[in-house]
């Protein structure tokens, strides 16, 4: 019997791939195949897109990170061995919802939005990125950005930095004061205050270097990870 390859084995994150092995989007559709060469071609482009999702995700990780292992070592295991990856963090994925009983565990093994949520877990673990909701406190903001690494060691008189924008954004909020901070005391020292947008009110912080910040642009645009960077006076535009 024969089947449309779509029917069988659709899922929105492979098309481009599963596009690219039939030279066309009509040929997609109209193209009949038997359920095993569905399935080859199917192990095929999931084969491509892991080890396409694995490069760019372990080169997040790692420009974030500034190389850390503990994060890239535990990256690197939810690519290769899975089994394994589950084993060690069942308790913490069940918990953020990335898998529920025995039969959803297979979940895992899909590239989506759950691994976004996964990396930015990581980074937050290693002191890489804070969590700051949109109507956070200066008292609170400070020392949350004041704690990630690449910035607690920069010198910065932080307390200083709360009595400036104390007095010059006395009514501010998340968004007007970590600007004012990307742009006075971070881009000075050529560093870019950037964010990943995962659709909540709480925003997810960390900072790179400006060649870093370019590099994970890139990243960013060939994956569906959402990304922002500080730029004087276009932050959240």
């Amino acid at each position: 019997m024969a089947h449309g390859f779509v029917d069988v084995y659709y899922d929105p994150i492979y098309l481009p791939a599963i596009q690219d092995r039939f030279e066309g989007k009509s040929e997609l559709y109209t193209a009949l195949f038997s359920w095993g060469e569905c399935d080859k071609v199917y192990a095929d482009i999931e084969r491509d897109c892991r080890a396409l999702f694995k490069e760019r995700f372990m080169g997040m990780a790692r420009l974030i990170s500034g190389e850390d292992e503990r994060v890239a070592s535990d990256l690197k295991l939810y690519f290769d061995i899975p089994e394994e990856f589950i084993a060690r963090y069942e308790d913490e994925l069940y918990e953020c919802g990335m898998i529920g009983d025995d039969s959803d565990k297979a979940e895992l093994y899909k590239i989506d939005g759950s691994l976004i949520i996964m990396l930015i877990d990581m980074l937050y673990d290693a002191d890489y990125v804070c969590e700051l909701t949109w109507k956070v406190e200066l008292d609170e903001l400070i020392p949350g950005l004041a704690h990630l690494h690449h910035v607690e060691d920069l010198g910065v008189a932080w307390d200083k930095v709360e009595r400036k924008l104390n007095r010059t954004i006395p009514n501010g909020s998340t968004e007007t004061w970590t600007q004012s901070i990307a742009q006075h005391e971070l881009a000075l020292r050529g560093l870019s205050l950037g964010y990943f947008d995962i659709d909540s009110d709480d925003y997810m912080f960390f900072v790179a270097s400006h060649e870093q910040a370019k590099q994970l642009s890139r990243l960013t645009h060939e994956t569906d990870v959402k990304m922002r960077f500080a730029q004087v006076n276009d932050m959240y535009h």
